[in-house]
């Protein structure tokens, strides 16, 4: 295991976000601390390998479980990369009873676009869990070994991870959102102007919900 994945893991598991990560075979591989308190688990070792199902029988009853597995199933079939959005009334046993859960499935892909497994965020209804997300999301991206960035449907950058900024020798996120397009040949092999393909590519992405490109 390399450093950045070691970080990456240990971000994970130290979050206060209830979030696991099923295998293409839905059985678990990892998870958040806060995610074995959720199912009355004491460590990783209790519900490693242990199946998607099996596992959600603890927070629920059959037909929310047949639910569950009928949408990991339509990801694995599809392949899409789109996240999934439900309500539920699950068990909490740290609050000690039922509560309302949004529950968010993202498909995870491989390098050939190809299903490899989902990550699976609970957060409830009712708390502000949102925020706290968003800078726990963040840590986990800066944590990530590769060229990332976030981008908005006009074609502008909004955010990028601390690799880019490595891998370029540019100090501030700032700059490289403000300099990406001088950083880059002003026309691409093709002919085609750089701003006006990586606007295109972005609108597609927006609408189909994935882009592969050289």
């Amino acid at each position: 295991m390399s450093q950045a994945e070691k970080l990456f893991t240990h971000l994970l598991e130290n979050s206060p976000l209830i979030i696991a990560v099923f295998d293409k075979k839905g059985r678990a591989v990892l998870c958040s601390n806060a995610f074995l308190r959720f199912v009355q688990a004491k460590t990783m070792e209790e519900i490693t390998g242990f199946p998607f199902a099996e596992i959600y029988r603890r927070l629920s009853d059959e037909k929310l479980t047949a639910e569950s597995l009928q949408i990991f199933k339509n990801i694995q079939e599809s392949c899409s990369p789109r996240i999934e959005y439900r309500r539920a009334t699950l068990y909490n046993a740290e609050a000690g009873g039922y509560h309302s859960f949004t529950i968010e499935t993202t498909p995870i892909l491989d390098e050939n676009g190809q299903f490899d497994g989902v990550g699976v965020c609970f957060y409830d209804a009712a708390g502000d869990v949102p925020q706290e997300f968003e800078k726990v999301a963040l840590m986990l991206f800066d944590a990530t070994p590769m060229l990332c960035s976030f981008w908005g449907a006009d074609g502008k950058m909004l955010h990028c991870n601390l690799e880019a900024l490595r891998l370029l020798g540019i100090e501030k996120r700032s700059d490289y959102a403000e300099r990406f397009y001088d950083l880059n040949p002003e026309f691409q092999p093709d002919g085609e102007s750089t701003v006006d393909k990586v606007k295109r590519y972005i609108a597609d992405t927006f609408e189909y919900g994935t882009q592969r490109f050289e």
